[in-house]
């Protein structure tokens, strides 16, 4: 690799660092191909761990075929002395990690040699003045390989007709075999030699440069709330908080300013890398004027962008888009998304479902791509990780609030009826790009910190909070959602709801019984169990947790009817103290979902030695109609409280997660069952 690159001056959007970071690092980069026409170097062991991946990706035959092409990246700064500045990158194409070629039988990597020139220092254009980009190569990654947009040939989000395609780098070689990436490009499957990563408490590099001057970077960025912007230094921010960014934080085009930026230097903008479409860049903020590419004989012409399609992804509603209402319909979260043609087979194709008809091909090595795609930085549990607020980093949420109430906000109509805010000192509120039919009332007292939803129709949203809270709302609903709570919290709201959503906090009451409290004098109680791992942690903080729970279908027929649900809460997983503490109302819970109403209707202690538990029993009803899943019915249950129990060697998120979660028919919703339950389900073994 040869790197050409005069010293950097400080007018100038990529710093020396920044420059030095393109290179081809040294390691293995073998390409594995299903063919032998360009290489006789035959391999019969499939890539892992044991062989260093140094052999063929899981959805190939035995043998594929091996060979390495040198990796070749360019950078020159000012490479026309007299003319406009500029920096010119040059690239053969090759990745400098070992990658697969996956997109059919005749599939493979060749060299593409190609060049382009940025303006040494990018302008920034108002979005409305942004140029859609093309299809085909936007840019280059640090390592060369070239960077894509988000479409397909046919205009729509590549993700589900492609993701079949996507080697362990989740990259792959197009019709004329030029090797390229449409997503994060981080490592999977365990392959640890891909380009990119991003951890938690880390902000992340520099990924590549777009075509008009601007880079892309890693999600973790200092973010400021209250300004929609992100930080070079979090010393220059009040509010910032070291957060995952995704698409409710980038604009439409895929970026977001840099409030410490410097027009005269160019780093007023940067491109985030997502896991949702568009995954990077869809349309360009920098003015495209002064860039050129090169042609085939040399010459340098100026850039121009041709067989654009546009923005959103979806080709005039005819194909699906893996966006935040994609995820929410279809119960994902941040590496956590199970939809793989792994988990589909073969199935008949007038049969599926749209994510089906593009996954009919069974995958061997990679588990769950959809998961990641739509990733999650390494080591990412709390709230600033999956793209909410953190509130233990934010001087707004740093301490209780006294849950006073202090009229002095502001109102803001919108295209509906009015949206109101009322709030008080110290809040800070990211508004709502647009209410209708509905309106939006929010009244909060101090201090507070709010991410407002950038749509709500219908019926609208209504909040009601008290106290130190950070609030991450929903980008839209659709019939209506009613909030109400109090005192200290950190709440990330689902994205999309569809037909009303009702919070309200019950405190159940503790069961109690004269009988002889072992268990002996029930009867057998028809409930069906499914397990402990159907939860999972949204976001926690030292006193909340939200969590996403499924209830299996089940012979009660749970996703789309009434019933009666359970969860049995081990002292082996929670300690003792959550036990008492759930059971006497210290720690207490709410449940809500989008499609359905929930009672919680009580709780009971089994105090039983090592089998001592928790059970919590409530009622689902209100469904209204066929549901959006035929699988599970999926709900939140928010918990409070969780700073008044000693956890002791127990883990907080661990604990929440690891109920055994059970379902009765709904006419057991008559009685409090969880004495019963609770000694009819045994656990801590």
């Amino acid at each position: 690799m040869k790197l050409l690159a005069g010293l950097v001056a400080t007018t100038c959007a990529l710093t020396d660092e920044e420059t030095a970071k393109f290179l081809c690092r040294d390691q293995d980069n073998f390409i594995f191909e299903p063919h032998s026409t360009y290489s006789s170097d035959a391999v019969n062991e499939y890539a892992s761990a044991a062989n260093n991946w140094n052999g063929c990706h899981y959805d190939m035959s035995l043998p594929c075929y091996r060979k390495q092409i040198d990796c070749s990246i360019t950078v020159t700064v000012n490479p026309t002395p007299n003319a406009l500045q500029r920096i010119q990158f040059e690239s053969n194409g090759i990745a400098d990690h070992n990658s697969w070629a996956l997109t059919g039988r005749n599939s493979a990597t060749v060299e593409t040699n190609s060049a382009f020139r940025v303006p040494r220092v990018p302008e920034l254009l108002p979005l409305a003045d942004a140029v859609d980009a093309p299809q085909g190569p936007l840019g280059f990654a640090i390592n060369g390989v070239a960077i894509f947009g988000p479409y397909n040939s046919k205009c729509c989000d590549a993700t589900f007709a492609e993701i079949q395609s996507m080697d362990y780098c989740l990259g792959h070689p197009s019709p004329n075999d030029a090797y390229h990436y449409h997503y994060y490009p981080k490592s999977t499957s365990g392959y640890q030699g891909c380009l990119a990563s991003c951890s938690a408490g880390e902000t992340s590099g520099i990924i590549g440069i777009m075509k008009d001057g601007f880079p892309l970077y890693g999600p973790m960025q200092y973010y400021s709330a209250s300004e929609g912007k992100m930080y070079l230094d979090p010393a220059n921010c009040n509010d910032c908080v070291l957060m995952q960014l995704n698409n409710s934080e980038v604009d439409e085009c895929g970026g977001i300013e840099v409030a410490d930026g410097d027009a005269t230097i160019g780093n007023v903008y940067r491109y985030i890398s997502t896991g949702l479409f568009p995954y990077g860049v869809q349309c360009f903020r920098g003015d495209l004027t002064a860039a050129q590419s090169q042609s085939r004989n040399g010459s340098w012409r100026a850039y121009s962008v041709g067989n654009s399609c546009g923005r959103g992804g979806d080709n005039g509603d005819n194909c699906t888009v893996f966006n935040e209402d994609w995820v929410a319909n279809n119960g994902c979260t941040p590496g956590n998304c199970q939809y793989s043609a792994a988990t589909l087979g073969r199935k008949r194709r007038e049969a599926m479902n749209p994510l089906e008809q593009y996954l009919t091909r069974k995958r061997r090595g990679t588990t769950d791509p959809l998961s990641e795609v739509y990733f999650q930085c390494n080591g990412c549990t709390n709230a600033a990780c999956d793209g909410g607020v953190d509130s233990t980093s934010s001087p707004s949420t740093s301490s209780p609030g006294t849950g006073t109430s202090t009229t002095g906000g502001t109102a803001t109509t919108g295209t509906g009826p009015v949206m109101t805010t009322t709030g008080g000192a110290g809040m800070t509120t990211r508004r709502p790009k647009s209410t209708t039919a509905g309106g939006m009332t929010t009244t909060a007292g101090t201090p507070m910190t709010t991410h407002m939803p950038k749509t709500t129709t219908m019926s609208g949203m209504t909040t009601t909070m008290s106290g130190a809270q950070t609030t991450r709302m929903p980008k839209s609903t659709t019939g209506g959602m009613t909030t109400t709570v109090s005192g200290a919290q950190t709440t990330r709201m689902p994205k999309s709801t569809t037909g009303g959503m009702t919070t309200t906090r019950t405190a159940p009451v503790a069961t109690t019984t004269a009988g002889p409290n072992d268990g002996s004098d029930c009867e057998p109680v028809p409930v069906e169990f499914h397990g402990a791992s159907f939860s999972k942690v949204l976001f926690n903080t030292v006193s909340k947790a939200l969590v996403r729970v499924n209830v299996k279908d089940g012979n009660t027929g749970a996703a789309q009817n009434p019933y009666t649900g359970f969860a049995v809460f081990s002292r082996k997983a929670c300690g003792q103290d959550f036990i008492e503490k759930l059971a006497d109302g210290t720690v207490t819970f709410d449940m809500f979902d989008s499609e359905a109403e929930y009672t919680p209707q009580g709780v009971y202690m089994r105090d039983d030695a090592k089998h001592t538990s928790a059970t919590i029993q409530w009622h689902r009803f209100g469904t209204d109609g066929k549901l959006s899943n035929a699988k599970r019915d999926q709900m939140y249950v928010m918990f409070d409280g969780l700073d008044q129990v000693n956890f002791g060697n127990k883990d907080q998120t661990t604990c929440v997660e690891s109920a055994q979660i059970g379902a009765g028919a709904e006419s057991m919703a008559a009685e409090d069952h969880t004495y019963c339950v609770g000694w009819f389900k045994t656990v801590g073994w």
